[in-house]
């Protein structure tokens, strides 16, 4: 409240500041938009190896796109200190609790990886002794950039482990609706061949089929039972699996 003196008589003024509104909330998508490409992930301890062609995110609106299709929808406050985000990913329904920070072409976001329990979301950008946390550190690329769809690594949709005389690679698991699950391809299959290549050793056999590109069509060989069998299968483009 202000008081203004007018000859003997003193007005008093009510000054209301309005709650911010949705529009003050959105305010720092815009500087989030682009075509984004993940150069690094860190976690407490050490984890899987960022592929060097991975999709790029390309944020537009509130939403982040992935290999051509919507990964997860973003929740902005930019007036916090540091600005926070919630992705909420449309395939598993879960929302994480996030910040984030734009230094120049760079974009760190530093989330919690509890969506389902108690949610903690972070107060800075470190990782150490958070095992619940996951820094995404990306950079932007320059616009007209693509989002990298065309040249990303393979995925088929197994999981695979060694066989029973440790020499062999077996077909441990076939993810549901996956490219191998409607190829054919079955939990104890012994992989023998990805494309013309014998397979050996586990590491080989996930690098063959991350060389497969998007769309191609990939010969697998198993031996399942006695007999081998030659399975086609369509890669497609590897998912986000950095939450998981």
């Amino acid at each position: 409240m202000h008081a203004i003196r007018v000859g003997c008589f003193t007005i008093f003024i009510l000054v209301i500041v309005a709650p911010a509104t949705a529009q003050d909330a959105k305010k720092g998508l815009p500087a989030l938009a682009g075509t984004w490409k993940l150069a690094d992930v860190e976690f407490v301890e050490e984890g899987p190896d960022v592929p060097a062609n991975l999709p790029r995110w390309v944020i537009k609106n509130d939403t982040v796109y992935y290999g051509g299709e919507a990964l997860a929808k973003l929740t902005v406050e930019a007036s916090t200190t540091p600005p926070t985000v919630d992705l909420t990913f449309l395939a598993s329904k879960r929302t994480y609790e996030a910040i984030y920070a734009i230094e120049g072409n760079r974009l760190k976001i530093c989330v919690n990886t509890e969506s389902d329990a108690v949610k903690e979301r972070p107060l800075d950008f470190t990782v150490k002794g958070k095992e619940n946390r996951r820094l995404f550190i990306f950079e932007r690329e320059k616009a007209g950039a693509g989002d990298g769809s065309a040249d990303a690594p393979g995925f088929i949709g197994v999981q695979i482990g060694k066989g029973k005389d440790e020499e062999t690679v077996r077909v441990v698991g076939v993810i549901a609706k996956s490219p191998a699950e409607k190829a054919g391809l079955k939990q104890d299959d012994i992989v023998l061949k990805v494309g013309a290549t014998a397979i050996t050793d586990l590491k080989q056999c996930v690098d063959l089929v991350r060389q497969a590109r998007p769309g191609s069509e990939l010969t697998v060989r198993v031996r399942r039972g006695d007999k081998e069998q030659d399975v086609a299968v369509r890669p497609r483009v590897i998912p986000f699996f950095f939450l998981d």
